[in-house]
């Protein structure tokens, strides 16, 4: 009785994932959940995990980045820390592509796991030529982002605000490239 109740538990936890992996790639789509979701516009009017947190980004130079400031944008997110290694190493291949997209509407938002103060990070930013805004992350923004695990972790969103592309790990210059190309000829 005892093995035919285990068996019977496996065979629906089996049963409930092969439903999941249906759902999720049933239109041949691998780049997220889409469980009762028709487009991506309409999956960022909430506060689903895969989109844009609708929250005020306030940068380390006194800019806020307010929904409506980011609306219409391609937003990268790099989660990232000054004590990183990997984190460093990506760093200037972010800055160069940040500096041919920014006027064509992409925003970077580094948002910083650490706190150094404003002179080291100064400096910092100098060394390793950051041109792009550094957003202290705080709690709020901890749990916006599911509380990375890994550093650095890079998050693209489109223009609806819909996450594209969301992995830990450097992003090098021409990932970056061909993930914005994509989005901007959308």
């Amino acid at each position: 009785m005892k093995g035919s109740a285990v068996i019977a538990a496996s065979a629906a936890v089996l049963a409930g994932l092969l439903v999941f992996v249906f759902v999720q790639f049933q239109h041949g789509d691998s780049r997220g959940v889409s469980v009762g979701v028709g487009s991506a516009e309409a999956a960022c009017r909430d506060d689903s995990p895969r989109c844009l947190p609708k929250t005020t980004f306030h940068d380390k130079s006194g800019h806020d980045w307010s929904p409506d400031a980011l609306a219409d944008k391609v937003v990268i997110v790099n989660v990232w820390a000054t004590w990183c290694r990997p984190c460093t190493m990506e760093i200037p291949d972010l800055a160069k592509v940040y500096g041919h997209y920014k006027d064509r509407g992409v925003v970077l938002l580094g948002l910083m796991a650490d706190d150094v103060p404003d002179q080291e990070l100064k400096s910092f930013s100098s060394e390793y030529g950051i041109n792009y805004p550094v957003v202290l992350m705080d709690e709020e923004l901890a749990r916006a982002f599911d509380y990375p695990q890994a550093l650095p972790t890079t998050f693209i969103y489109d223009r609806s605000g819909h996450m594209r592309y969301g992995r830990p790990g450097v992003m090098t210059a021409d990932q970056l490239q061909d993930n914005l190309d994509q989005l901007l000829g959308e």
